[in-house]
């Protein structure tokens, strides 16, 4: 496993799939970075990914993990109208507790797709278009499945 975008990261050499869902934790979109990259970095591009999506005055939530957690993407969702459920990097409170909690359909959606799709799990493309094109033949067989039943 090697080329571009694949690095040393927290656990191990890969790449990281940022994922964005609805509230059931269907797949609406996703970036490919290095294992290394800035999580907070890909939060715009996901939600530009999306927003054809968002309804006019309508109260938008954006759940993440600690990875995100910035004061500039705090600052940045809130003048887009989103709220962030980020919890506190460091911060043990019962808040980030329940902000964790409800981050399970995310994880799902992850563990779905890389379960339903041995390609996903392990990258063997070296190009990381090639491997983002794999992700996203995965998401659209995710809801092909769904549409049709």
């Amino acid at each position: 496993m090697g080329g571009k975008d694949v690095e040393h990261g927290y656990k191990r050499k890969g790449s990281t799939i940022h994922l964005i869902t609805d509230g059931k934790g269907q797949p609406l979109g996703v970036e490919i970075t290095s294992a290394k990259g800035n999580e907070r970095d890909q939060v715009g591009k996901l939600i530009r990914k999306v927003e054809f999506l968002l309804a006019e005055n309508e109260v938008i939530f954006l759940e993440a993990d600690k990875g995100y957690d910035s004061k500039k993407v705090r600052c940045a969702l809130l003048l887009e109208g989103i709220y962030p459920l980020i919890p506190y990097r460091g911060s043990r409170s019962s808040i980030s507790g329940w902000i964790k909690r409800s981050r399970w359909k995310v994880e799902r959606a992850i563990s779905w797709i890389k379960r339903g799709y041995r390609r996903v799990a392990t990258r063997w493309e070296r190009l990381t278009d090639a491997y983002a094109g794999i992700v996203n033949l995965a998401l659209c067989y995710f809801w092909a499945r769904k549409i049709v039943g």
